[in-house]
């Protein structure tokens, strides 16, 4: 007939009975046995366990016994598997999600390779060309602006040069010309230093600086000989070209300095003039070396070849010259007196 299921509190009772008989038979079995695997042989244990009197009950009891050793052994092997066969599932789920996450993380980034890989093609590469397009074109105009600077101040050097040598040459008259190269060769020698002084790391400027220096020498000594005129014969616009020249060359204390020797100088050289002329009226035809000897002469020598003749008219001539320089000189300071006020009005 058909048995009845056992009920709640007897099935307890027999799990609990098998349990404890479970936990009995592991008990009995040796302590060797719970060793590591590597350090205990159950077969070398068991062979050396045996009795004298081995026979085949006893080794069917021995079987028998391993046998519900090894089920004990299953089942609480499979008690502990099923306790944790709620975290073994979920650690599965999560195994699964991770894959799946690796999938979709993988197919992402072989997108985002494609995409760098455009951008790089279509946005990145030409952006870099253009930079050094750019990077390159810049340092050419900073090249060509350099050797343009370089032209401009070889040109305006050379030009300096050529205006002062032009003006330096006989015949040349001391008219509007004259002064307004004057002016000129100020400007141009200023842009000049001006721009050596910025392009002074290079080597052609450095070995312009020389010329520079020379011109500015020069331009100096065509001021002061314009200066020597002007006290000699004063000429407003002569006089104001040599004051801008002296302005452009920062040469305002030098001019002041000189006046009065410029003064001394053209009182100088204009009675010298008159007493050459006399004298050679004096002597007749002369040669050049006697002419030039003349006039390399001190001047008291020079007056002992002036004759009696010609004595009063050199005296009066000298009287004229020493008047119009007297003349300039109070025309120089009228001139400086009017353009003070013009400038503090």
């Amino acid at each position: 007939r058909a048995v009845d299921p056992p009920r709640p509190m007897e099935a307890a009772v027999t799990a609990g009975a098998s349990s404890s008989a479970e936990v009995d038979l592991l008990a009995s079995l040796p302590a060797e046995y719970f060793t590591p695997p590597g350090s205990f042989d159950a077969v070398q244990h068991m062979l050396e366990c045996l009795p004298d009197d081995v026979d085949e009950a006893f080794i069917g009891r021995q079987a028998a016994q391993t046998a519900r050793v090894l089920e004990a052994v299953s089942a609480k092997l499979s008690a502990r598997v099923m306790r944790s066969y709620g975290a073994f599932v979920h650690g599965m789920a999560q195994v699964q999600q991770l894959k799946s996450d690796l999938t979709l993380t993988a197919i992402q980034c072989r997108s985002a390779r494609k995409h760098l890989a455009r951008i790089r093609t279509e946005t990145v590469d030409p952006g870099l060309a253009i930079l050094s397009h750019l990077r390159r074109k810049r340092a050419l105009s900073e090249l060509l602006a350099l050797a343009q600077g370089v032209c401009c101040l070889r040109a305006d050097s050379l030009q300096v040069l050529a205006m002062l040598r032009a003006a330096a040459q006989p015949g040349v008259a001391s008219g509007g010309g004259g002064r307004l190269d004057l002016l000129r060769c100020a400007e141009l020698q200023q842009a000049c230093e001006r721009r050596a002084a910025q392009l002074s790391r290079l080597k052609p400027v450095k070995r312009m600086e020389g010329r520079i220096a020379n011109a500015a020498e020069a331009l100096q000594d065509a001021m002061h000989a314009e200066l020597l005129k002007s006290s000699a014969a004063f000429d407003e616009e002569t006089y104001a070209a040599a004051i801008g020249c002296a302005l452009a060359l920062d040469r305002v204390d030098d001019l002041v300095n000189r006046m009065h020797m410029n003064f001394a100088e053209a009182i100088k050289v204009s009675t010298k003039g008159v007493l050459h002329t006399h004298v050679l009226l004096s002597l007749g035809s002369v040669t050049d070396a006697q002419d030039a000897s003349i006039e390399r002469g001190k001047y008291k020598d020079v007056c002992a070849m002036l004759s009696e003749e010609f004595f009063d008219s050199c005296l009066a001539q000298n009287f004229k010259a020493l008047l119009q320089v007297l003349h300039s000189h109070d025309r120089m300071l009228r001139f400086l007196c009017r353009s003070s006020a013009s400038a503090d009005a």
